[in-house]
């Protein structure tokens, strides 16, 4: 897989991109009487998202509900498709015979429609500092996903439209992590 954890001991790192420092490994395998080194230096650089916090309880009541249109949205209402199975489908929604068939793992849609958008805003959460703000919008976007409920994403200078998916809560975390505070 692409994914790495790394520990850090000199300092905890804020959130924003990040290259990777030149590392020095080392070992004394296996008596312990000779000192081996070298120096590692990886061309990768690391993305740090805000920290999840909720400091505020309802999603809804801070998320600005848009509910003058109704919009197409996954669902439950009517058959639309089969699909390539994502990590976040539930496996109530996959396509039984098509696996039966072509030996794929696939998914069944549905589309509906809702008056319940939910748009996450930076700008609504004034009673928050700007950090704390990007905290709460991180943990927002998390339960969104966790709960499989569409959202939108509304930072000054950017905007998510409504969706729901592995790759949605990537984008979004990641304009959240990059997103320049303004003083």
């Amino acid at each position: 897989t692409d994914r790495a954890i790394l520990y850090f001991k000199t300092e905890s790192l804020s959130r924003g991109r990040y290259t990777l420092p030149r590392t020095r490994i080392w070992t004394t395998f296996p008596f312990g009487i000779f000192y081996s080194w070298a120096w590692l230096k990886l061309d990768q650089s690391v993305l740090v998202y805000p920290m999840p916090h909720s400091f505020l309880q309802h999603l809804e009541s801070q998320g600005q509900q848009q509910g003058e249109q109704s919009s197409s949205r996954k669902g439950d209402d009517d058959f639309a498709g089969i699909r390539r199975y994502q990590e976040t489908d539930s496996p109530n929604r996959i396509a039984w015979k098509a696996l039966a068939h072509s030996g794929e793992l696939l998914a069944k849609e549905f589309h509906g429609t809702t008056d319940n958008n939910i748009w996450l805003n930076y700008e609504l959460l004034t009673q928050l500092e700007p950090e704390e703000r990007l905290s709460q919008l991180c943990q927002w976007v998390l339960d969104c996903e966790r709960d499989h409920l569409p959202y939108g994403l509304c930072l000054p200078g950017s905007t998510v439209d409504i969706d729901l998916g592995e790759r949605h809560k990537k984008r979004c975390l990641e304009l959240l992590a990059l997103f320049e505070v303004r003083q």
